[in-house]
């Protein structure tokens, strides 16, 4: 076990997770998310090394011990963000926020991060909730201007960030 509280738990994710990220990238709503079209079949989708992830782990339901979601931390070392995918019949539960929180104490204790961070589409009101929820605050200057895949009209993907200062006053409210 990663880390824990007394609704969920975060553990190591592993290949055994598989199925359910993938069922979770093939959801509509999970692509919109993310901005992309999720067309890859399974056996290609289970080719990535997990050991390439600094910080992944599956969200765990103590109480029915169900799946609900995975939260991963980018490998890269100056730019490290921090996703999250619940899945779909789990959704707006509050699993999200409890897990980022979590996700966020692990990695500042166990990693020498100095900061977090993290983005979302201005549409996705649960994101920015969520991330606004655990202190993340927006940082313009890490805005990314896309094109919407589904819709081919330009989008911002919002640039947030957290860091350690800032997690350790936040988590003492």
């Amino acid at each position: 076990m990663l880390a824990e509280n007394d609704t969920i738990a975060l553990i190591q994710y592993t290949h055994h997770d598989d199925h359910d990220m993938y069922l979770c990238w093939q959801d509509i709503g999970t692509q919109k998310g993310y901005n992309c079209l999720f067309d890859t079949d399974y056996d290609d989708y289970r080719q990535f090394d997990i050991a390439d992830f600094p910080f992944w782990a599956t969200i765990i339901d103590k109480t029915s011990g169900t799946r609900v979601g995975t939260i991963r931390l980018s490998p890269d070392a100056i730019d490290s963000d921090l996703a999250i995918w619940i899945y779909p019949k789990h959704r707006n539960k509050g699993y999200g926020k409890q897990a980022f929180a979590l996700a966020v104490r692990y990695i500042f204790e166990h990693f020498e991060h100095e900061e977090i961070t993290a983005g979302c589409y201005p549409d996705n009101a649960a994101s920015l909730q969520l991330l606004k929820g655990v202190g993340f605050q927006r940082h313009p200057d890490s805005d990314a201007e896309e094109i919407n895949c589904f819709t081919r009209e330009p989008t911002v993907q919002l640039g947030f960030r957290l860091s350690r200062g800032a997690a350790i006053v936040h988590s003492v409210r």
